[in-house]
């Protein structure tokens, strides 16, 4: 399965935000690897953000996917509850 969409990666640009991130397809396996670090931002003392987006309709594959969607995840932070999809 693929996309026809071109997904990208999307870096922290507000309040000075630092946080930093990559997103590249590994063609061979067929997946995307999106990597990078989520800093404090200097002037709130708060998470900055990064993110992997593409824009388009997608086609609803729930049904697929028994309803879940299943995430393979590695982060160094595993106590943190704050990702969001």
């Amino acid at each position: 399965p693929s996309s026809s969409f071109p997904f990208v990666q999307l870096n922290d640009p507000v309040m000075g935000g630092q946080s930093r991130g990559t997103w590249q397809v590994n063609k061979a396996g067929g997946f995307g690897v999106f990597d990078g670090e989520v800093v404090d931002v200097p002037a709130l003392h708060a998470p900055g953000f990064i993110k992997a987006a593409a824009d388009g309709a997608f086609a609803d594959a729930s049904a697929m996917a028994g309803g879940d969607l299943i995430l393979k995840l590695r982060s160094s932070t595993p106590e943190y509850a704050g990702f969001r999809i």
